[in-house]
């Protein structure tokens, strides 16, 4: 990241069953040090439901400190259980974002669609004071082509 001049790294809690935030704390902090030294911010991303909900993100994030660590949040991440709790994650995460968030209008899961709530979330995003990157992250049941379009088109829409 350093040789490429990258404000940041994603890294993703993996691992049997859900995690534990001080043991990931305790893991992570020489990661987390050695990004530091070289201006490189490590970010988590709200990917899995058991080991990366924003509860876990936060408290790891709050134990290895806002100006090292942030999220890169993900629109839509969770919208399987429900809209109204992939937006609850998305306000939790959102303030401690940085430089980039995953723009999405819904999660396709085993050949169903899961919608998010677009609008409200760009919403979050903004009265978080997000001023960061937007990644199109294409996640639908349309064409690749037209699902890319169709979340450009929202993105602008509501960036305004």
């Amino acid at each position: 990241a350093a040789a490429l001049d990258c404000p940041s790294i994603t890294i993703a809690l993996t691992g049997d069953g859900p995690v534990d935030p001080h043991t990931a704390v305790d893991n992570l902090r020489p990661a987390v040090d050695a990004a530091h030294r070289r201006g490189i911010r490590v970010l988590f991303h709200n990917d899995d439901m058991q080991r990366e909900s924003a509860e876990i993100l936060t408290a790891v994030i709050k134990q290895l400190g806002r100006d090292r660590t942030g999220t890169c949040p993900d629109f839509g991440n969770f919208a399987t259980r429900s809209a109204a709790f992939a937006l609850s994650q998305l306000r939790m995460l959102a303030p401690y974002a940085s430089n980039l968030c995953h723009s999405k209008d819904g999660i396709a899961d085993k050949g169903k669609f899961y919608a998010d709530d677009f609008p409200a979330s760009m919403k979050v995003m903004r009265e978080a004071g997000f001023h960061g990157l937007y990644s199109l992250e294409f996640e639908g049941l349309d064409t690749p082509g037209d699902g890319v379009r169709k979340l450009l088109d929202l993105t602008e829409k509501y960036l305004a």
